[in-house]
């Protein structure tokens, strides 16, 4: 960055006020450029998981274990988003091997598990 020069005013002090604005005005703009950038990719990235397909057998087969898990279901009903949380993963050993045994309906339910679980309980 190159240096601005005084004028014949300019205190050494309202010097460095100026540079400093100019840097601040560099720095925001930078920072209001990855806002705007970060912004765009979350939309995209909702828009692609809006779009992605949830499987049939991803939803039998989760259906039919849920139905046998009465437990790990309620609490899933209540935030399908604990599917990803290792703790509550942790807790249900059988759900832990349900994923492991399952990595195609277990991908389907943690990329929209709203989504997921919404079609579970309806069909």
């Amino acid at each position: 960055m190159g240096t601005m020069s005084m004028n014949r005013g300019d205190t050494p002090l309202r010097a460095q006020m100026k540079r400093s604005l100019s840097m601040l005005s560099l720095v925001s703009g930078a920072v209001l450029t990855t806002m705007i950038v970060i912004a765009i990719g979350a939309t995209a990235l909702r828009a692609f998981e809006a779009s992605a397909p949830i499987t049939e057998p991803a939803v039998v087969s989760l259906q039919e274990y849920l139905a046998g898990h009465p437990e790990a279901a309620a609490e899933l009903r209540t935030d399908p988003e604990m599917i990803d949380h290792p703790l509550f993963i942790a807790h249900h050993p059988g759900l832990r091997r349900y994923l492991a045994d399952h990595p195609a309906a277990g991908a389907e339910f943690k990329s929209h598990p709203y989504r997921f679980m919404k079609r579970v309980e309806s069909d």
